[in-house]
């Protein structure tokens, strides 16, 4: 009887707009995470980054921001917000949608601070000698790319499920 609700939940969120502005945000979103991956300047080897600025901030105790702490947040607030409200009949589609862009804040956000601390990391490798620096590099490619993995993944499964139900 549960399941048979949130199908029917489902589908009634497909066919409604915000299914199509959720795929629309999420795809933005991986589209950003492209370009700013051709147009890093760190990637292209122009970094302005001060690389013992970058090294302290690597040792600090907390190497999040407080945009990653409220984005983690939100995502957590709208994923469990979601849930609960999957109860209600009426709120069932929007429940849905809440889960959905609250989960791709939760499955985004950790990629996006690993691309920005190896970015530190690659800026901090310049006071260790070409080698690390090439390998840092190497590793803010391999960071880059599978953001942009995740996010592409993320859009192609969203759009399937429009789609198909």
């Amino acid at each position: 009887m549960q399941l048979e609700m949130v199908l029917a939940s489902l589908r009634d969120l497909c066919d409604m707009p915000i299914a199509w502005a959720i795929f629309a945000a999420v795809a933005f979103r991986a589209l950003w995470s492209v370009i700013e991956f051709f147009t890093c300047p760190v990637v292209r080897g122009a970094s302005k980054l001060d690389p013992q600025a970058a090294r302290d901030k690597l040792n600090a105790r907390v190497l999040h921001s407080p945009r990653f702490l409220t984005a983690m947040l939100v995502g957590i607030v709208l994923s469990v917000g979601g849930l609960y409200a999957l109860r209600a009949p009426d709120a069932g589609p929007l429940a849905l949608a809440a889960i959905v862009f609250g989960v791709f804040i939760l499955i985004v956000e950790p990629s996006r601070l690993s691309v920005d601390e190896v970015t530190m990391r690659v800026s901090a490798a310049k006071l260790d000698g070409a080698d690390a620096y090439s390998f840092a590099l190497d590793r803010l490619r391999a960071a880059h790319l599978e953001r942009i993995a995740v996010e592409i993944g993320m859009v192609a499964l969203l759009g399937f499920v429009i789609v198909s139900v």
